[in-house]
């Protein structure tokens, strides 16, 4: 796991992560053709996610005014859907990054996404602890994971599996 690594994540429309990855994927490309760079700066990683979530609602940042106001005729409103996708990015040595289909970002700690995650959330807002040790912290998302496996399959049946990686630099 090298620092310039960076995970990716979605939870949404299948077909939105797609046009979203294969976006990303192709910024990455022009990017190294034209610069050289091996990778992305993840604050600029950052930035080209969000806009393109704003690109996919078809807003144009250059029609906004510098004092936030947006004039526009009837013409020129966008009638596109926000994508249906929230995206988490995480890379070593970073806060994770959390955007809304509205190309709004967030930055965590510890963060869930997908089914559960407000109430997993929850749980990891009062109990992960920033300098905690990784056995203390696998502990953690061990019990929160026992816990949500057996809410949904209805029984106490220990048997399942759950396996927890930790990736060290």
């Amino acid at each position: 796991f090298k620092s310039s690594s960076v995970g990716i994540a979605c939870s949404g429309i299948k077909a939105d992560s797609k046009w979203l990855l294969q976006n990303i994927r192709k910024y990455q490309k022009e990017t190294w053709e034209l610069y050289a760079m091996e990778s992305l700066p993840i604050e600029r990683l950052k930035n080209a996610i969000s806009q393109l979530l704003l690109k996919f609602m078809n807003y144009d940042r250059k029609k906004e005014l510098h004092d936030g106001l947006l004039v526009m005729d009837k013409n020129d409103l966008p009638w596109s859907r926000p994508l249906g996708v929230s995206v988490l990015v995480v890379s070593y040595g970073n806060p994770i990054a959390v955007f809304q289909p509205s190309g709004i970002a967030e930055e965590y700690y510890a963060r869930a996404m997908g089914g559960y995650s407000e109430e997993i959330n929850e749980k990891l807002e009062e109990q992960y602890k920033r300098n905690d040790t990784v056995d203390n912290v696998r502990a953690l998302l061990l019990d929160i994971m026992k816990e949500f496996k057996k809410r949904e399959d209805g029984d106490d049946d220990d048997s399942s599996v759950i396996v927890i990686e930790v990736l060290t630099a």
